[in-house]
């Protein structure tokens, strides 16, 4: 009769087995986390995307009419 000892197992393989054991998901998340960490997280990027785009024509807007302010101010002979 043959005893079988157990392998000892590198930190690797230990952390590994550790995460197949889990019951967590491809986000890193409990089941019910993810849904709300997902959506949480698309409406955080959406929100910067939106804040971003605003400042790109808060500037092109405010160039524009710096502009547009100076050629009215050179076209017309007629102001004192």
């Amino acid at each position: 009769m043959e005893i079988e000892m157990k392998k000892r197992r590198t930190p690797q393989e230990k952390k590994l087995l550790s995460y197949q054991k889990d019951r967590r998901n491809t986000y890193g998340e409990r089941g019910s986390h993810s849904r709300h960490a997902i959506t949480l997280q698309k409406a955080i990027n959406r929100r910067s995307d939106r804040h971003r785009a605003n400042q790109v024509l808060q500037n092109v807007e405010s160039d524009l009419v710096d502009s547009l302010v100076g050629f009215k101010q050179k076209s017309s002979p007629n102001q004192a």
